[in-house]
């Protein structure tokens, strides 16, 4: 997942894609969950406050889930299939 996060953001999307399909969503999510504690930060001053907030507990949701999947993904990878073991 690394690695496939370094090539989406140096901007190689198929290659990232191809390492780990869910390092977009991964990414995405990440980064709505970033923006949304930096703004509930800036405009109520904790970041919990984001938190509090429907659309911080939906990007929360968002992010658990899509970590979940990764690491399904990565369980499945362990045992020879959807093309794992990737090479290191």
């Amino acid at each position: 997942m690394t690695r496939a996060v370094r090539l989406l953001a140096e901007g190689h999307i198929d290659a990232s894609l191809q390492m780990n399909a869910l390092a977009v969503p991964a990414f995405a999510v990440w980064l709505a969950f970033m923006a949304g504690t930096v703004w509930a930060t800036w405009t109520v001053g904790t970041p919990l406050a984001a938190l509090q907030a429907r659309s911080g507990r939906v990007t929360l949701a968002a992010l658990v889930v899509v970590y979940i999947a990764a690491t399904v993904l990565w369980g499945l990878r362990w045992f020879g299939l959807f093309g794992g073991p990737v090479p290191v």
